[in-house]
């Protein structure tokens, strides 16, 4: 919830997101429909049914992803997404998943949210609802990119670093001619 919302209930995200915990209202619809809440813009910003539809929601996710990253990653990128990714890589460890997912934001998210969960994790111990398995990945890597511009989050060939440029000549001052 902080790094979705930073506790803010009203907050919306550039990519249509609302609420504690950044639900599209597509998904909110179908969720309080299920869970027999009346469902209006409102719900959205009510931090008890924001938080109920997008538990509900999780619930699901991890019965069909499995594992807290996948999860993670489609909360980010989209359930579509991860389920391509999930039939492209096959048999990878947790960290390679990670490491191969082709958005940096994604891969941001994720580890930083993996890494919340252990500092959780350690501060109340393995009661916290939490697989040892849920852990951050030893490498880590900065997103480069925000909700504001997604195109920026695509990971893209680095630039070819420039040749250096040469100094200007530095002209040499004339002395000046004394006469003998």
């Amino acid at each position: 919830m902080c790094q979705e919302s930073t506790f803010v209930a009203n907050i919306r995200s550039p990519a249509k997101a609302v609420g504690l915990m950044q639900l599209e209202p597509s998904t909110a619809r179908m969720y309080a429909k299920r869970l027999g809440i009346p469902y209006s813009s409102s719900v959205l910003t009510t931090p008890e049914l924001n938080i109920r539809i997008a538990t509900a929601y999780l619930g699901d996710q991890l019965r069909e992803f499995g594992s807290m990253y996948r999860v993670l990653a489609a909360y980010n990128a989209g359930d579509g997404r991860v389920r391509r990714w999930s039939l492209e890589r096959q048999g990878l460890s947790q960290e390679e998943w990670i490491d191969d997912i082709p958005f940096l934001e994604t891969q941001g998210y994720v580890r930083k949210l993996l890494a919340n969960a252990e500092d959780y994790r350690r501060l109340y111990g393995s009661d916290a609802g939490l697989a040892p398995d849920d852990e951050i990945p030893a490498a880590t890597r900065r997103a480069e990119a925000s909700d504001v511009d997604p195109s920026l989050a695509i990971k893209k060939k680095p630039a070819a670093k420039a040749a250096p440029q040469s100094q200007p000549a530095v002209r040499a001052k004339k002395k000046k001619r004394t006469a003998a």
